[in-house]
């Protein structure tokens, strides 16, 4: 299952003239701008590359588009919730952890208020808080994350974790090398001042986000779009759409990777759709986007632990 992704930075006709430009003398060999030669500030990213193996001897490589970078607050504490996917599997990355500055932070505590890492794949669903059996050695779950800089807006960090399964310690998930550089922060990413609503019933209690934003990434001839309503406490609904879409009635759950619908509540618990329907009434892609929907999303990590969404819509214009 190896699966990787990368995205061309320049057009190869522009590298051609720019390494002619620099064998003849004509324009200076680095990226530095021409405004006193100081280069120009980074600008901020939504990819995460995450490497690792499997139980079963798989190996993958994938690039994760985060759809949300923020701070939540964890009953007492802040803790930085990134949730990111990978369009063509569909998995699904989560990283929270109580992250206040730079530096190296660890759980191998399998205690969920020191962080937790969850990656949801096509198959399972697998946590940093369970323990693992690799190569015959019990151990618990963990992780280990190095955070490389932190700023108002940015943040650069790698991390491994040994993921593994409810009960099931032979079934794991390594992640050798996670990381991401000038990872955009604050809330959704690249939404661009998105003005909308979105509105819900969770469990008969009422959502009425704070801000909407609708982000477009393109990958190639590829492109994914994200509607996120987010509340200031950081509860979250995010519906992404795999390929540019079409109005119409869409299925959640299940294999149906068309159209996925997640919820975050604001201690950062997330709940992804296993049943229910969207419906998309307007769309004009990059611009503005409209619908409905409804459906029952469960915990990852225990599917007892179930949220009923009801009267869900959505009115969203860049």
């Amino acid at each position: 299952m190896k699966t990787s992704f990368t995205r061309k930075a320049l057009h190869s006709g522009s590298i051609l003239l720019l390494a002619t430009c620099c064998l003849i003398g004509l324009q200076s060999c680095n990226d530095d701008d021409d405004n006193g030669g100081s280069p120009a500030p980074p600008q901020p990213s939504n990819t995460i590359q995450a490497s690792g193996t499997d139980s079963q001897g798989e190996d993958f490589s994938l690039t994760f588009i985060a759809s949300s970078a923020t701070y939540v607050d964890m009953e007492g504490f802040e803790a930085l919730s990134i949730t990111a996917a990978n369009v063509e599997t569909g998995w699904s990355l989560s990283i929270l952890v109580p992250v206040d500055g730079t530096g190296t932070y660890t759980n191998f505590d399998m205690e969920s208020d020191q962080g937790v890492i969850t990656l949801n794949t096509d198959a399972a669903s697998y946590s940093s808080i369970f323990p693992v059996n690799i190569d015959g050695q019990n151990s618990p779950g963990g992780f280990e994350m190095n955070v490389t800089q932190l700023t108002n807006t940015m943040i650069s960090a790698n991390l491994t974790a040994n993921l593994g399964r409810s009960f099931m310690p032979n079934d794991w998930v390594h992640i050798d090398n996670a990381s991401f550089n000038n990872l955009g922060l604050t809330g959704p990413i690249g939404g661009g001042g998105a003005e909308g609503s979105m509105t819900a019933t969770i469990d008969g209690e009422d959502f009425t986000a704070s801000e909407v934003d609708y982000t477009v990434i393109q990958l190639g001839n590829m492109s994914s779009h994200s509607i996120t309503g987010i509340k200031a406490d950081g509860e979250a609904i995010s519906i992404t759409f795999s390929t540019e879409p079409s109005p119409g009635t869409f299925e959640l759950g299940g294999l149906n990777f068309a159209a996925t619908v997640s919820y975050v509540q604001a201690d950062g618990t997330s709940f992804t759709a296993q049943s229910g329907s969207l419906v998309l009434s307007n769309f004009s892609s990059g611009n503005s986007a409209s619908g409905s929907f409804q459906l029952t999303a469960a915990n990852p990590l225990d599917a007892s632990d179930a949220v009923e969404i009801t009267n869900g819509s959505f009115n969203v214009s860049n």
